[in-house]
């Protein structure tokens, strides 16, 4: 069992999954190895608490975070660029191709 490190609020940068500001900042109220209780304002404007797992969503600096976020986006360009170059390899073999003689 892993035991709440009880701790003075500290702040973290979580990613998001989309929006134009992806790198924000919550306040982290306890920390585990896997879990963090997260302090929000809820919809009402009232203060209130969040557990969430911890994964690769929060980081310590924003530098982190978006360092986080440029190594995925390298990889889904490396990863989109091999699709492309097989898709026009298949546009190419059928650009190619010729009726077969009768």
């Amino acid at each position: 069992m892993t035991n709440a490190t009880e701790q003075q609020p500290t702040i973290k940068w979580e990613i998001k999954k989309w929006g134009p500001n992806r790198i924000l900042p919550v306040k982290v109220i306890k920390e585990t190895d896997k879990t963090l209780w997260i302090e929000r304002i809820d919809y009402r404007g009232k203060p209130s608490i969040d557990q969430r797992r911890k994964a690769n969503d929060f980081h310590d600096t924003w530098e982190a975070a978006h360092n986080h976020l440029l190594i995925k986006a390298k990889e889904q360009v490396k990863h989109e660029k091999g699709k492309l170059n097989s898709a026009r390899s298949e546009l190419w073999m059928i650009e190619k191709m010729k009726p077969p003689i009768a």
